[in-house]
């Protein structure tokens, strides 16, 4: 399979973490394209502005998203 269809799978996928912050595992796979974004639940969250926080962090891990 090609980079170019590898990396547009990669930007309909979704997934998840154990923690509060960004593993540095999946920050590299945010980077690399390999997933698309992250699926943010109860367990991620400590407060609105951690919420807030980590969301920015998501984003500057995909800026081109």
């Amino acid at each position: 399979m090609d980079q170019e269809v590898r990396q547009a799978a990669g930007e309909i996928i979704l997934g998840g973490f154990p923690e509060a912050e960004v593993s540095p595992e999946y920050a590299e796979l945010l980077r690399s394209g390999h997933v698309g974004g992250a699926v943010l639940f109860r367990h991620n969250l400590t407060s609105c502005e951690q919420a807030a926080e980590l969301t920015q962090s998501l984003k500057a891990l995909r800026p081109d998203t």
